[in-house]
This record gives C-alpha cells, sequence and structure tokens, in this order.
C-alpha cells in the first residue's frame, strides 16, 4: 500500500491519495476513485460497509482469503472479523458483494486461499487505472498469477482516463508470409525459435515456424513442404528431421520417414525416438521385422523403462513368431505404462496366438475400456474371432 502511495505520488497524484497508517479505518470526505485494504486481516476492521462514496468508475480489492466466495448478503448483525467462529459462506472474512452494493463499479476478489503471491497488487493496479488503462487491463496487469483464484467484477471497458488509444493497425497486424502469423507475433515467435535451435540457420527457422502455423491450420501439405525446405536447408538439425519424418509417418509417407529416422541415427547413433520409430516402421510398414529388431533392442536397452520402447520390441519378436520372449516384455510394458490402448491390444494379441484364452479376453477388454474406439477396428474383429476359436481354459 505504501509503494502504491508513493508510484501514484510520482504519476503527480500524490494529493489524491489518502494512506491511512494507523490503527483505525480509512475516512475520506467527497468521492472515491481507488479502495484498497487489509479487510478482515485488519483486526480493527470489523465492519461491512467503509462508509465511503465511490466515484463513478471506482475499483477495489482486498487482501482477502475468500471474499468472492459468495455474493449472497449476510445477515445484517453479521460482520467480518479474524474469529474462525464467526462465519458466513464458510469464512470470517469480507465480501466484495458488499463493495458491489456500496457502488464500486470494478472490483477483484478471491474465491479461494490465493496465498499472498497471488494477491492483486494496488501498487500495479491504481497507477495503470490513472495512466488510461481501462479496467480489465489495469486488473490484468495487476493480478499476478491467472486461473488461480482471483475473479474480476466490472465493465471491462471502463476507462475514466483518457491514454493512448490504439489503433487498428496496433491490433489487427498484416500477416507475415514467411511464417504466416501477424507480423507482431511472427517477430516474438522466431525470436524463441532461433534462441531455442542453435546452430540453425535463421532461414531454417522461419520455415520450421512456418511449417508449425500450417499444421495448425490443418494444411498438412503445406507443413510437410515447409519443414522438406528446412532441413534442405539446415541438413543435420536433428529437431528438424525428427518433426518432417514424424509428419511423414503420420501421413502413410513411410520410407521417406525411415529415411529420415536414418539420418537422425547418423548423426546421433543413440537417439531413441529415431531407433524405436524406425525398427516399428521397419517391421510394421515394410514386413522386415527380422531388420528391425536389432534396433528395437538397441533403443530398448537406452529406454528400459519406456512402456512404449519395450513394447515395439515385445512386437517384432511376435511378428517373428518369437511370442515366448514377446509375452513377458509385454507384461513389463503393461507395468510401466498401465493406460496404454495399444500395449494392451499387443498382449491381447499375443496371449491369443499363444492360445491363453482367459489373457487375451482380460486384455483386450482393458483395451477397449481405455480407447473404445479400438472396437472398431478390423483388426479386433479378427482377434475376436481368433479369440473364440480358443478352448474354454478349465479352472
Amino acid at each position: 500500500m505504501a509503494q502504491a502511495a508513493r508510484r501514484l505520488a510520482e504519476q503527480g497524484q500524490g494529493s489524491r491519495v489518502v494512506l491511512e497508517t494507523t490503527a483505525a479505518p480509512a475516512k475520506v470526505v467527497g468521492p472515491t476513485l481507488g479502495f484498497y485494504s487489509w479487510s478482515a486481516a485488519d483486526p480493527e476492521y470489523r465492519r461491512r460497509i467503509t462508509g465511503l462514496t465511490f466515484a463513478t468508475g471506482a475499483i477495489a480489492a482486498n487482501l482477502a482469503g475468500s471474499d468472492a466466495r459468495t455474493f449472497q448478503p449476510p445477515p445484517d448483525n453479521w460482520a467480518p472479523t479474524g474469529d474462525p467462529a464467526t462465519l458466513f459462506a464458510g469464512t470470517p472474512d469480507a465480501l466484495i458483494g458488499d463493495l458491489i452494493r456500496e457502488g464500486v463499479t470494478g472490483v477483484a476478489g478471491q474465491v479461494g486461499e490465493p496465498l499472498l503471491l497471488g494477491a492483486v497488487r494496488p501498487d500495479v493496479l491504481f497507477p495503470a487505472y490513472l495512466a488510461g488503462y481501462n479496467l480489465a487491463e489495469a486488473f490484468y496487469l495487476a493480478t499476478p498469477t491467472l486461473s488461480w483464484t482471483t475473479i474480476v467484477v466490472g465493465d471491462p471497458l471502463c476507462r475514466p482516463f483518457t491514454g493512448r488509444v490504439l489503433t487498428r493497425s496496433d491490433l489487427d497486424s498484416a500477416i507475415d508470409k514467411e511464417t504466416d502469423l501477424p507480423t507482431l507475433f511472427s517477430a516474438r515467435r522466431l525470436a524463441r525459435a532461433v534462441a531455442g535451435a542453435a546452430g540453425v540457420p535463421q532461414s531454417a527457422a522461419v520455415l520450421a515456424v512456418r511449417a508449425e502455423t500450417l499444421l495448425a491450420k490443418a494444411d498438412r501439405a503445406g507443413a510437410r513442404a515447409a519443414l522438406e525446405q528446412a532441413v534442405a536447408v539446415a541438413p543435420s538439425a536433428i529437431g528438424l528431421l525428427m518433426n518432417l519424418a514424424l509428419l511423414e509417418e503420420a501421413d502413410g509417407s513411410y520410407d521417406a520417414a525411415i529415411a529420415h529416422y536414418r539420418r537422425i541415427l547418423e548423426l546421433q547413433p543413440s537417439n531413441v525416438i529415431a531407433l524405436n520409430n524406425v525398427a516399428y516402421a521397419l517391421a510394421v510398414y515394410r514386413k522386415a521385422p527380422a531388420e528391425g529388431l536389432p534396433l528395437a533392442k538397441r533403443a530398448a536397452a537406452l529406454a528400459p523403462r519406456s512402456g512404449s520402447v519395450i513394447d515395439t520390441l515385445a512386437w517384432i519378436e511376435h511378428l517373428l513368431g518369437n511370442d515366448a520372449a514377446a509375452a513377458p516384455l509385454l507384461a513389463s510394458a503393461i507395468r510401466l505404462d498401465p493406460e496404454s490402448s495399444d500395449i494392451r491390444l499387443h498382449a491381447a494379441t499375443v496371449a491369443a496366438s499363444s492360445g491363453d484364452r482367459a489373457h487375451a479376453e482380460r486384455e483386450l477388454k482393458e483395451a477397449i475400456r481405455l480407447d473404445p474406439s479400438i472396437d472398431q477396428r478390423a483388426e479386433t474383429k479378427e482377434l475376436r474371432e481368433r479369440i473364440a476359436a480358443l478352448p474354454v481354459q478349465k479352472p
């Protein structure tokens, strides 16, 4: 509060500020534009009504734990206290509803304990408001943490003081043709992209940002083209190669994805994602599980605590007819990642191949519970038929 008073004085508003430094509640004659108090945390503040006359456009806040817990009026004889035995709507704290009933135009309050770090800052709120920011902007600047416990009630566009008015060009800048983003945002996004990609030429970073933007717009072909251009500029950039390979794999361009995963492994032989993904692609899409097996084993040795990596190795062993090796690997993968529907489906398939009907039924049921869309797959129908053909195991 003292800092708020100092900052307002530095703005030339010192004569309009009342900073009550005694134990008594503040008293002001005439219209009040801003109010901030310790509320029920102040042992001398034991009243619901401030007694102030709020000017049109007045704003307020309390240093309180739950003053926005309700807008229902309490009994007439109730007053905020620090006594836990004196409660209204669960706590003895003050109510911003009372400030609204007194005529304040905008007020911030807490629906739960914000902790001191979460409190609205009067030393930011009032100077910003007097500088010409509107009500929403002033409270936004003064609120340390969003999506926590603070709410703001009032007309967001209320603005008693003039300041610089933003023009349409300030708010709606042109689109940067290189990144396909608004110009003002593009400059900030590019700065972060360049800073996070040491050694990558700026032209490649620009193309990577463009790919990200196009992918967000569901333009997968455009995103892939931009990534291909970026890789051409920076052929040793692991991140660019990985993003391109993942996009190609998702789009069914498996040979291109495999080529890029192999390029990553030339540059970084212990890259677990590239090892795992190229092993799976070779085994499943190229029908070459024997070629993928040593790569999957390397990935599993590097990441023994990754359920998805262990699952890849298990599935390749199954494709090679080694269900005796696949089953314990899948049991380990499930322990590491019990919520993976794909691992559960693989476990059901291996159990069916091993003749274990009960285990297969159990894992298939769990896979469908985790992802109901699995039940609509053709492979699931085939698996059900295979399980149904197995003999029922006697207890």
